[in-house]
């Protein structure tokens, strides 16, 4: 599962942040509750790309990060 493979390569106090994730035409989308989160990640996206492409054996081109409300 993506979710599994960001959560991995990240740190752990960021990785219990991620909500969700997907890839889909080599862009991969990670879904996190707040903002503070989503800014923190992006100083941290070029090594998350290398390492989820990895993983996952699968290129990825791009990283975005979506604020996403928390499930109820």
């Amino acid at each position: 599962m993506v979710v599994e493979h960001v959560r991995s390569a990240l740190p752990k106090e960021l990785a219990h942040a991620v909500a969700s994730a997907g890839i889909l035409n080599g862009t991969l989308t990670i879904g996190v509750p707040s903002a503070a989160f989503a800014s923190r990640l992006r100083y941290v996206t070029e090594e998350l790309r290398k390492r989820v492409s990895e993983s996952g054996e699968v290129d990825i081109q791009a990283v975005r990060i979506r604020v996403v409300p928390p499930r109820p």
